[in-house]
């Protein structure tokens, strides 16, 4: 390894900037006042670097499954509204995250799915009405 290599290696990327510098002259006035050392910006700079780079490295790791992507497929699923198994671009399978029921856009309402989680009206809502139409009790209750 070259003179540059190792200079460029040793060399921190983070450079704070001023909400940073900000930051850190609070804690440092916290420290002075518990008698503790003030924090040197190089320092800092250093432990802000190096959680960056676990922080993406353990993302890294974290894509490489269908767990860390927050991936679910079941191909076993079926729709607790029409009790179809199969869905299509436009009509996906949607579960709730609080009770898991798994429905079509369509059957329960819904335009658009939302990024990140979903929650069923009955979970949102908190209530478990008995549906008068079916003898199943939790199903997927639509309002």
């Amino acid at each position: 390894m070259s003179y540059t290599n190792t200079l460029a290696e040793r060399t921190c990327r983070y450079d704070m900037d001023d909400v940073d510098l900000n930051w850190l002259t609070m804690v440092n006035e916290d420290r002075e006042d518990y008698g503790l050392q003030p924090l040197e910006e190089t320092f800092v700079e250093q432990v802000i670097e190096e959680f960056e780079v676990q922080a993406y490295v353990n993302f890294q790791e974290a894509i490489k499954s269908e767990e860390g992507l927050g991936l679910e497929y079941d191909e076993d699923a079926i729709c607790d509204v029409c009790r179809s198994p199969d869905s299509h671009e436009g009509n996906e399978m949607v579960f709730c995250d609080a009770c898991n029921i798994c429905v079509h856009q369509i059957c329960y309402g819904i335009t658009k799915i939302p990024e990140g989680s979903w929650i069923c009206r009955t979970c949102a809502l908190s209530i478990r009405p008995a549906c008068a139409l079916c003898p199943n009790r939790g199903g997927a209750m639509k309002t």
